[in-house]
């Protein structure tokens, strides 16, 4: 597979995966109590570093 071909799988796989957790997130945890919510909110936030940062690094060693 060439490099940019699988550069962008790599892309669509991780906005796949933010996509779910932001809506596995809306869904299911906003409906609990304030503690519940910011945990929810924190959620969105790592995975969302964590992806992004996974693919600046593996873009970065091609």
């Amino acid at each position: 597979m060439d490099i940019k071909t699988k550069f962008y799988f790599q892309v669509l796989l991780g906005s796949i995966i933010i996509g779910a957790v932001v809506f596995l997130v809306l869904r299911y945890l906003m409906r609990g109590p304030a503690f519940i919510k910011v945990l929810a909110l924190g959620l969105i936030a790592i995975t969302c570093y964590l992806v992004i940062n996974d693919l600046v690094k593996r873009y970065k060693n091609q």
